[in-house]
C-alpha cells in the first residue's frame, strides 16, 4: 500500500504525545485493567503482614511499557528512565510499612 494513502501518514510530529493522545492512552489503560476476585478476604491488605511479590515484573517498571513507548517515559529522571513508574513491589512496600 502507498504510505501516503494511509490515515497515519497525515499525523504530524506535534500530535505525537499531545494531551489528547495521552488522554486516549490513559483511558485505554483504565479500561484494560483487570480486577481480581477477593477469594478468602485477602484484600484489603493489612499493613504489617509479610507479603511475597514474585514474577519477572514484580520490581521492574520497564515491563509496564508498550512495545513502542519512546524516550519520554520519565523525562525528569536521567538516572533511571523508568523510576517514575511504581512497580507492584514498590507500591506494596510503601503501603506495608511495618511488614517485610
Amino acid at each position: 500500500d502507498n504510505p501516503s494513502a494511509q490515515r497515519w501518514s497525515s499525523i504530524d510530529a506535534n500530535s505525537i504525545g499531545s494531551d489528547e493522545n495521552r488522554n486516549v492512552r490513559d483511558d485505554a489503560a483504565r479500561q484494560a485493567s483487570v480486577l481480581l476476585r477477593n477469594l478468602g478476604g485477602a484484600l484489603p491488605l493489612e499493613p504489617g503482614n509479610t507479603i511475597v511479590v514474585v514474577g519477572p515484573q514484580a520490581d521492574n517498571g520497564y515491563g509496564y511499557l508498550p512495545d513502542y513507548f519512546g524516550d519520554e517515559v520519565c523525562p525528569t529522571d536521567s538516572n533511571s528512565p523508568y523510576r517514575c513508574i511504581p512497580t507492584i513491589y514498590q507500591a506494596i512496600r510503601e503501603y506495608n510499612v511495618k511488614g517485610h
